[in-house]
């Protein structure tokens, strides 16, 4: 299955699946995306590879797709302070990550099951196969864009993972500490005060350990309480809607995730939230 191949599938798919009427196709990425005034959902098929159907003993294409919710908030309010940091570098100093929630097959598969879909690469079952992948992508991308789109889920994942695990950010990882002091302030905006004195505590204690390691996200520690300054005064107002949206967590938190697959319950000193 080629390139070409994939994106007739989604073509279909996109015809097929009610709920993805209003998505858009963006040929580039193999993806999904709808578009709103505080940010977009997306659907990445990109993350594909060739391997052995055991079970039909046969070559296949295995998909996973990921799926993505950006929060415009989260991260509009850092871009003149970026601009502003390539006109100090005098380039474009490096590709600032967006504010985004992703989510894939490990983390819910237990309330989903699996995210893997497989093709035969002769074609055969080949109907078969689509329509599981077409009822479980409606399932999946339903629950998953009506229970997480939302500043809430933001925080759950990130803000509070960050503060009960303390990570070692790297460098290139600066900007989503204020992605998650953005958080803090729309969803917790009374404890906003005690929840930046500890994300800053463990960010300096992270940022002695790759001292060695310059780059242009020194920049970050260089100019901070002047972020900070642009946050404090930022509006970041937003439809009540998209701070929360009455999720019930009913799984663990990605934290426990992490520290039950990565880290084997043992704390991890030094972790880096991927990023896009």
């Amino acid at each position: 299955m080629n390139k070409k191949e994939i994106l007739k599938m989604l073509e279909r798919l996109k015809e097929d699946v009610p709920y993805l009427k209003d998505f858009k196709i963006k040929k580039s990425s193999c993806s999904f995306y709808r578009e709103y005034d505080w940010g977009r959902q997306w659907i990445n098929f990109n993350d594909y590879y060739h391997s052995i159907d055991k079970q039909r003993n046969a070559l296949d294409v295995e998909f996973r797709p990921t799926y993505g919710i950006d929060f415009n908030v989260l991260d509009s309010w850092l871009r003149p302070i970026y601009k502003k940091f390539e006109a100090i570098a005098g380039m474009e100093a490096a590709v600032y990550p967006r504010a985004f929630l992703f989510v894939k097959e490990s983390l819910l598969q237990n309330d989903l099951g699996s995210f893997t879909f497989k093709f035969l690469e002769d074609g055969t079952d080949f109907e078969k196969d689509y329509q599981y992948m077409k009822t479980t992508i409606a399932e999946h991308a339903t629950y998953i864009f009506e229970n997480y789109s939302s500043i809430e889920a933001y925080y759950h994942f990130f803000v509070e993972t960050y503060l009960n695990n303390q990570w070692c950010l790297m460098k290139s990882d600066a900007p989503e500490i204020f992605h998650m002091l953005a958080a803090a302030k729309i969803y917790k905006p009374s404890q906003y005060e005690q929840i930046k004195d500890r994300i800053l505590d463990i960010w300096d204690k992270s940022w002695m350990k790759t001292l060695d390691l310059m780059s242009c996200y020194d920049l970050f520690v260089v100019y901070r309480e002047d972020i900070l300054a642009c946050l404090e005064a930022a509006d970041l107002s937003v439809d009540a809607q998209v701070i929360s949206r009455g999720k019930t967590w009913n799984h663990p938190s990605l934290g426990d995730y992490l520290k039950r697959n990565l880290f084997k319950g043992e704390p991890r000193s030094y972790y880096t939230i991927s990023t896009t």
